[in-house]
Parts: structure tokens; sequence; C-alpha cells
């Protein structure tokens, strides 16, 4: 038949290209990929330097202890501003896990909010705050609005999601914070590393001391508020070496409500339970004491 010739002619040309062409084609895959080694060699000797930088600016920022002017007043207005928009991002979050995920659902999905969570609203609002600053007052509901905006994708992102020991209060830790920069500063404001352990030891201190009462002093609520204390020192640290520029307090109030955000959205994804895993952990517990 003619289409038995046809496919065997079409085949026969096929093996035969195949024979001419595969030692060429062997080549190209070789020689490609040594270029890629090359290239991704040349972008890590490139990049290595401004790494190894960027790690002793890191350190050198974060360990120096300086005699500095401390604006207390402003430490104060920063960590309190973070504590209400971390609340405020709760309560949105809150709702949209119980209530509103079937009207979000229809947005977007859960890989779509995680990205819009880390990465586009927090590089957006940085930007957008510095480079249109607005007056004090419309800065920092600007702001809160934002961290609602972030409650929507961040309760969306948790709905299916649990921590089995309860996480610290870590707007009530950023509260006591603030409270901390304005009380100590007349006792420890002449000591920079004095001050900065006094204020961020405030909150991990109340952390402890809830959790003991509460009886929630396992390992993830003691580490995530290790965590939360850890950054607000390296983020005050960063902010009185640069407290001399304008702006800054609106966006360090944004750089702790993140902080927070990210260490959150690490421990869910790290140590959460969604609610089959639960089941079937549960499951496997009471077959193990029969």
């Amino acid at each position: 038949m003619a289409s038995t010739k046809e496919i065997s002619q079409l085949a026969q040309q096929y093996q035969e290209e195949f024979q001419r062409n595969v030692v060429e084609t062997g080549d190209v895959v070789t020689h490609t990929a040594r270029e890629a080694v090359s290239t991704i060699q040349q972008k890590v000797d490139t990049i290595t330097p401004t790494a190894l930088e960027m790690k002793d600016h890191f350190i050198s920022i974060i360990t120096n202890f300086s005699e500095t002017t401390i604006n207390y007043k402003e430490i104060l207005t920063i960590m309190f501003w973070s504590s209400i928009m971390v609340l405020g991002c709760k309560i949105v979050a809150t709702l949209t896990h119980y209530f509103l995920h079937p009207f979000v659902g229809l947005v977007f999905d859960g890989y779509t909010a995680l990205y819009l969570t880390a990465i586009f609203i927090p590089v957006y609002v940085h930007f957008k705050q510095s480079r249109e600053p607005l007056n004090d007052e419309k800065s920092r509901f600007r702001l809160l609005a934002y961290a609602g905006i972030q409650g929507i994708t961040v309760g969306y992102i948790q709905m299916d999601s649990f921590l089995l020991s309860a996480d610290p209060y870590a707007f009530v830790g950023l509260a006591i914070m603030g409270l901390s920069a304005l009380f100590l500063y007349p006792i420890l404001g002449g000591s920079r590393l004095n001050y900065l352990i006094g204020v961020v030891g405030s909150g991990f201190g109340f952390h402890f001391v809830l959790g003991l009462i509460l009886g929630q002093l396992g390992f993830i609520y003691l580490l995530m508020a290790l965590l939360y204390s850890a950054a607000a020192f390296i983020l005050l640290q960063y902010y009185l070496q640069a407290s001399s520029s304008k702006n800054l307090a609106h966006l360090y109030m944004y750089y702790n409500f993140v902080a927070v955000i990210y260490i959150q959205l690490v421990f869910f994804y790290i140590f959460g339970y969604t609610k089959d895993n639960y089941k079937k952990l549960i499951a496997s517990e009471v077959s193990a004491k029969k």
C-alpha cells in the first residue's frame, strides 16, 4: 500500500538523519553543557565577592555597639505600630481562614497567595514607601492597609494548615518591646548593647512567661519567640545605623511586620499539619497504644 510505503520511507529518512547527526548532536550537547558550566562559574565568581561583602557588611552592622543617638520615642512608635500591623493582619487572616477563603479562592490559588505574601507585596510596599512617602499618619495607615491585604493572603495560605502548639503572640511582644524602649532609656540608654538587649529581651521574656503560664513552652514556641526577638534585634541595629536618614521609621515598621510574617510562614511550612495529616497522626498514635 502507498501509505505503508510512505511511512517506511519516512522512517528510513529519519533513521538516516539520526545516524548522520547523532555525533553532531552529541557535540552540541557537550558544547552547550561546557558553556553552561563556564557561564555559571563566571556568575559565581562575580557574585561571590559581592555576597562576601554583604556578609561582612551585615556582621559589621549587627556587631556595632558604638555609642549613637537613640531616638527612643521613634523606636516606641516603630514597635507599637508594627504590633498594630501584626494584630490587624492576624484578625484579617482569621476572618479569611474561617469565612472568606471561598471568595479568595476565586481570585488566586495557594501558590499565587504565597508569592504575593512573600515577594510581591513586600517589594511593592518597600518601593512605594521609599519613593512616595506620605505624612506620618497617612503613611502608618497606608502600611496598615497593606498589612490587611497580606492578612487575606496569609489566611488563605494557612487555610488547611495549623501548628500543634500555640505560637507566641508576636503583636504583644512587639508592643512590650516598644514600652521597654521608652522606660529603659533613662536606665540603659547610655549603653547601646545593654539598651538593645533590654528592649529585645523584654519581648522574649514576655513570651517565655506567657508560655510558662499557658503550658506552651515547647520547642516550636520557644524557637519562634527567639526568632521574633532576633529579628527585632537585627532590625533595630540596622535602624540605629541609618537613623539619620529620612522616612526610615515607617519602613522599619513594615520590616518588623514582614519579619514576623516570614517566620510564621516558614514554621507553618516546616512544622504545620494539614487536617488529613493530623488525622493520620492521631490514627497512628491510637494504633500504637493498642
